[in-house]
């Protein structure tokens, strides 16, 4: 069973368990705890009876054992019952309380100003929106559990990864290599060019995005749309053109390392087998906070 002391005393393995050094997972589960007691008083009917910290006592009390749990989860995605064994309690409690740590995690990256801004009503699209910025997009697949209705087998199908996938947009600033964007969570079997569009993407006035040839004519008001230049039917590309196409091909790059950033918690990796509503979009902003945490830090 893990304890405060462990975490204290084996800094190795923690950093192995969490991605976090000593000194930021405490930093992270100070405002962990802080937000959980916020969250607590926001959803309490009527006024506090006793004293905070009344009650039974159990090892998830400590704000490090809290932040331990969440953090394990989204980097390693274990099975609830191999939680429980590391944690000391039941499937049950780990069950009844990683949800809201979750959503307590996601609210402190928010307040840290660290998660991605996202479309359908939350704001406007890219941080900082000032003129002259360069941005690279592009999207990237994460398995699903293979559904036993027919409708949601052939939506969630992707042809090119021949597997059932939802599919997510990265936007990042090529200065600071950090997540500025993220896309909504779609079906696999959408083009990657509908999809921005159904997200309604746009970019500050004069600013510049890089893109592959899947986002083909795609081209927002206001910004210059970067791409390789596509081989044409019946004759090879010029030196000049290879040339144009490796330039970009090399700045694109950046795009994929910060995907790969987000992959390394393996909650947005691994085979999503939870189902409840809106897991899926919302590990998937909470590993892509976290990425922009570390590369911060």
């Amino acid at each position: 069973m893990l304890t405060v002391d462990w975490i204290k005393r084996h800094q190795y393995q923690l950093k192995i368990l969490t991605g976090y050094d000593l000194e930021s997972f405490l930093r992270i589960s100070e405002k962990l705890s802080a937000e959980g007691e916020r969250m607590a008083d926001e959803g309490r009917l009527a006024p506090r009876r006793r004293k905070r910290g009344g009650g039974r006592k159990g090892i998830l009390r400590y704000p490090e054992i809290r932040a331990l749990l969440v953090l394990i989860h989204i980097r390693h995605y274990p099975v609830q019952e191999i939680l429980a064994i590391l944690m000391g309690v039941s499937q049950e409690t780990i069950c009844e309380r990683l949800h809201p740590l979750l959503e307590c995690l996601q609210r402190v990256l928010g307040a840290e100003c660290i998660l991605p801004k996202r479309p359908n009503g939350r704001g406007d699209w890219l941080i900082p929106c000032i003129q002259g910025k360069h941005y690279i997009i592009d999207g990237f697949d994460r398995p699903v559990q293979r559904s036993v209705d027919n409708d949601n087998q052939k939506l969630h199908y992707s042809g090119k990864k021949k597997r059932h996938t939802v599919k997510n947009t990265a936007v990042i600033d090529k200065e600071t290599g950090q997540i500025v964007g993220l896309g909504s969570t779609f079906p696999g079997s959408m083009h990657d060019k509908k999809i921005v569009e159904s997200d309604g993407m746009r970019f500050p006035p004069g600013s510049i995005h890089d893109q592959d040839t899947g986002y083909q004519g795609f081209n927002p008001e206001g910004s210059i749309a970067r791409q390789p230049i596509k081989k044409p039917k019946g004759r090879d590309l010029t030196d000049w053109e290879k040339f144009s196409n490796r330039c970009v091909s090399m700045e694109r790059v950046r795009v994929e390392h910060a995907i790969r950033g987000i992959k390394i918690s393996r909650a947005a990796k691994e085979i999503i087998r939870n189902h409840k509503p809106g897991y899926r979009d919302q590990i998937v902003e909470i590993a892509a906070g976290l990425y922009n945490d570390r590369i911060s830090a």
